[in-house]
């Protein structure tokens, strides 16, 4: 199919997305949740005129990651990084991590999200969009109106670069960010989100889970057992899609253990383009993907790309074709704008690429679909990206799914 065709089936799928926002479902999200300090790679200074011998070393691997065009997500061991970071460039503070992107970006589409939050501080609740839900004394609250707690939430710096810069002497072939952190910063522990989620289940679409790339070794047994009880009662009270959001893990290794210990608790997973080639690479891209949902037990399994999405599915390929053009759609959106907020146009210079494989397969019992995405070569952000597309999967998919004999509206729960 044509880039021109792909750009009228959008054109197509904008008109029709206030009914697809209208109709959503809610979605709860327990993942790890941050404060995102970002700043650009451009406007850091080069390693090269730098004394520091931390700072020095650090800035190497950062460019060196930037030079290859690999973004994702590392773990740096200098307590001083944090701030040194905030004196050698300009930054911005936002609310960050997996679920509170997609619930951002649900919100900004008038969307019902509940995000787990333990730690509520005046200043991440000042950074969370008041169309985000919360949970607080067995009643969902918008973030505006929740009683502030238990300090704040850890710092994630997130380093972004653009394709065409020059930076070492390269030209960057890439857009994308490098999320560092400097510790483990773990997931959410709201004893209030777990009491409310597991009464309002029935009402769910889609429950989202992540973050245990972010837990210290010690803890990570019981946290794949709370997540895991957690999880598994929302499919058991109904929930159609439970979502594991894959991560940059420092090892194969630790990817599989999250995998297996995890596995029941959720059936639809997801990961970006550079996770899949790292920890299951292979020139069978569709074989391979069917093999590792079919290992684990899944509903659906996806991989975003920069310029495509893909998946496979045992349900209806085509809700899930259109399931990852909503995620693109809104991801692209958000490239576009620096910011989450509702498509109303397709960006004028977004780019279709051909597809690196067929657009439709029949594999056995699965199907395996995918499409490109409004692709901008110059965001305005590259932050986020990847939840806000998982944000407009679930949202579709949460919609279309088999209806409880319950009323889809969780309202009456809203203090």
């Amino acid at each position: 199919m044509s880039g021109a065709s792909w750009r009228s089936r959008y054109e197509a799928l904008l008109r029709r997305f206030p009914d697809v926002a209208s109709s959503a479902r809610l979605t709860i999200c327990c993942t790890s949740s941050c404060l995102d300090v970002s700043l650009f790679l451009r406007e850091l200074p080069d390693p090269r005129s730098i004394q520091n011998p931390d700072a020095a070393k650090f800035l190497d691997q950062i460019v060196t990651r930037a030079q290859s065009g690999v973004g994702g997500e590392v773990v740096v061991n200098w307590p001083g990084g944090g701030t040194w970071l905030k004196t050698a460039a300009p930054v911005t503070c936002s609310w960050g991590g997996t679920g509170p992107h997609a619930s951002m970006a649900l919100a900004a589409l008038g969307a019902p999200a509940v995000n787990a939050l333990g730690a509520r501080g005046e200043l991440v609740l000042s950074r969370i969009p008041a169309g985000v839900l919360l949970a607080e004394n067995g009643r969902l609250v918008r973030s505006g109106g929740a009683v502030r707690r238990h300090g704040e939430s850890a710092e994630v710096f997130i380093i972004e670069f653009s394709a065409g810069e020059v930076c070492g002497g390269k030209t960057l072939p890439r857009s994308s960010r490098i999320i560092v952190r400097f510790g483990d910063i773990g997931i959410e522990d709201d004893a209030d989100f777990g009491e409310l989620t597991a009464r309002l289940a029935h009402y769910a679409g889609a429950g989202l889970i992540g973050g245990f790339q972010c837990v210290s070794d010690h803890q990570l047994r019981d946290e794949y057992a709370r997540l895991s009880s957690m999880s598994s009662g929302w499919i058991a009270a109904g929930v159609p899609f439970v979502h594991l959001e894959l991560a940059g893990y420092e090892s194969s290794e630790l990817c599989e253990q999250a995998l297996r210990a995890l596995r029941g608790s959720y059936n639809s997973l997801g990961m970006s383009l550079s996770e899949f080639k790292l920890y299951f690479g292979g020139s069978d891209f569709s074989g391979a993907l069917c093999r590792l949902a079919s290992s684990l037990g899944l509903r659906r399994l996806a991989v975003h790309a920069d310029e495509w999405a893909a998946a496979v599915t045992l349900d209806d390929p085509e809700v899930e074709i259109e399931a990852l053009m909503s995620g693109c759609l809104l991801a692209s959106a958000r490239a576009s704008s620096g910011a989450h907020g509702f498509p109303k146009v397709l960006p004028a210079d977004a780019h279709f690429a051909k597809l690196p494989f067929a657009e439709r397969q029949e594999l056995g019992e699965w199907a395996f679909v995918s499409c490109p995405s409004p692709y901008l070569p110059s965001p305005a952000t590259t932050l986020g990206l990847g939840d806000t597309f998982t944000a407009g999967c679930l949202l579709v998919l949460g919609g279309h799914a088999e209806i409880p004999s319950v009323s889809r509206d969780a309202g009456s729960e809203l203090g």
